[in-house]
């Protein structure tokens, strides 16, 4: 049997490592009944095509946020060719929207959610020559005899996971790209109305890889030459603080024993909550040797109101602690931010910028101005009927809504229009600076320089929020308010960071 594993990616400038594709090579490596596994990436081969990737038995394809029309144009030439190999979907779009996905892909399997054991297990049955619909298999969606099948959801046993096998790792080395490490899965919190990793993981727990597992592909990696892994855990302590200590701890061991390189260093996501709780200060404090050296908290607002709307556990008070805490341990920060959401009013927004400036973020490289994403299988896709949204869009896989006050809509419109045009610019920047860098110097002074195309962000939204309180009221108006000045301002700081870029590179 031959397996074929095709990352159809996203369209932004960015080699993020596809880690799941590596985990699911990792599992059918290990089937008896598996001959070979191949594994593609649309963003490094652009010339992959259904007659390259109809060669084996069962092909995989893992469907990502903006990935829609990739994978349209292979499953037409899946169609048309007649082909006979089992299509299996998997990754977020089969997640969230899995009855979207099979209307319009009717022949593929859908994986939902963890896709290790329904992917191993969907190799042994159609290893055994079964026939029929695999309704044993767990986690799997598909059209059967009789319309949706849906079958039983079960946990991946991380203790249980081979190696992950990484066929990109020296391309995205060699390209600056983000390695990616996972040291756990879920949320112990769980309850954030916007967020849907109850759902992706099939339960509201928290579940930690062990630790010799980590350490292990830290070893690897770090014989490879990677020097900056990307823990894309959710909750990165789990509230496991002397767990956590027990990692970094095991870590710094293995980098004092050579196994390491010493000069590896990690980002990871954190609650505001745990960097406020006492108990995680030995944990930190371990990590900080160990050469933890960037954060990630989801602040989401600075307004209370908002955040019990967003059912955040953290409020105000504890997210300027967070900051605090993470400054005072030395470490980079970066955070998430929704500045816009359908029940916005003009004073929330002032009172956004006024919370974000009263930090001191002179080195986060964040995008602070952003919007609501009402997406499937969260909190707020049972209420979004009062949102006033739309039919879901399945490329972006969020519903679509207009805000309910004229005024936040307008300066919505208008900041959109203003800095659209820069948005591939300033990812490719924010890849440079997140990715694996020639020196931590050079990272730093790039998230700097990024830094201030985000103060910039906010002096233009500040600028439209005034244009219109002073009673301008249509868009063409706003830009020609907003351009002489500030907008000129932040694209100049955009040419300044591509021009640093340029003569590093």
């Amino acid at each position: 049997m031959h397996i074929w594993l095709h990352e159809v990616g996203c369209e932004r400038e960015e080699f993020n490592e596809p880690l799941g594709l590596g985990l699911l090579a990792a599992v059918a490596q290990s089937k008896s009944a598996v001959d070979s596994v191949t594994c593609t990436w649309r963003k490094l081969q652009q010339d992959i095509s259904w007659s390259t990737l109809g060669t084996g038995d069962i092909v995989g394809v893992s469907l990502q946020i903006d990935s829609l029309a990739a994978m349209d144009l292979l499953y037409n030439d899946y169609i048309a060719t007649k082909c006979q190999a089992t299509l299996v979907v998997g990754n977020l779009l089969p997640t969230y929207a899995t009855s979207a996905v099979l209307e319009r892909f009717p022949r593929a399997i859908c994986v939902v959610g963890e896709a290790e054991t329904s992917f191993g297990g969907l190799i042994d049955y159609l290893a055994d020559g079964s026939v029929g619909n695999p309704d044993a298999v767990p986690g799997l969606a598909f059209i059967g005899v009789e319309g949706l099948v849906r079958t039983h959801r079960v946990p991946t046993l991380l203790s249980n996971l081979p190696p992950a096998s990484r066929p990109f790792l020296a391309e995205i080395h060699r390209r600056g790209g983000i390695v990616r490490i996972e040291g756990s899965r879920g949320c112990h919190w769980g309850k954030c109305q916007f967020c849907s990793v109850s759902e992706r993981f099939g339960e509201g727990v928290w579940r930690p890889f062990p630790v010799n597992y980590i350490v292990d592909e830290l070893i690897a990696l770090s014989g490879a030459g990677i020097l900056s892994p990307y823990f894309s855990d959710e909750d990165f302590f789990g509230r496991e603080y002397a767990r956590s200590e027990e990692l970094a701890i095991a870590i710094l061991r293995a980098k004092k024993r050579g196994r390491i390189d010493p000069d590896m260093n990690f980002f990871c996501s954190v609650l505001a909550s745990d960097l406020r709780d006492q108990r995680s200060r030995p944990a930190l404090d371990a990590w900080r040797e160990a050469g933890l050296r960037e954060l990630f908290v989801g602040i989401e607002a600075g307004d209370n109101l908002q955040l019990r709307f967003y059912g955040k556990k953290a409020r105000g008070q504890t997210n300027c602690s967070a900051v605090e805490v993470a400054q005072e341990f030395g470490f980079q920060l970066d955070i998430g931010f929704i500045m816009f959401e359908p029940n916005t009013t003009i004073r929330q927004l002032e009172s956004n910028i006024a919370f974000l400036r009263g930090l001191d973020l002179s080195e986060c490289d964040s995008r602070v101005v952003k919007h609501l994403r009402i997406q499937p299988l969260t909190g707020f896709e049972s209420i979004k009927e009062s949102f006033g949204c739309g039919d879901l869009d399945l490329s972006s896989l969020t519903y679509p809504y207009t805000f309910r006050n004229d005024g936040v809509q307008l300066i919505w419109d208008s900041y959109q229009a203003a800095t659209s045009c820069t948005r591939a610019q300033i990812d490719r920047l924010l890849a440079t600076a997140r990715g694996e860098v020639e020196s931590e110097k050079w990272r730093l002074q790039m998230k700097k320089m990024l830094a201030r195309i985000r103060d910039a962000d906010l002096d233009v939204l500040d600028q439209l929020i005034q244009l219109v309180k002073a009673g301008v009221s249509d868009r063409a108006g706003l830009l020609d308010g907003v351009a002489n000045g500030v907008l000129d301002w932040r694209n100049g700081c955009i040419g300044d960071a591509e021009h640093w870029v340029e003569l590093a590179v």
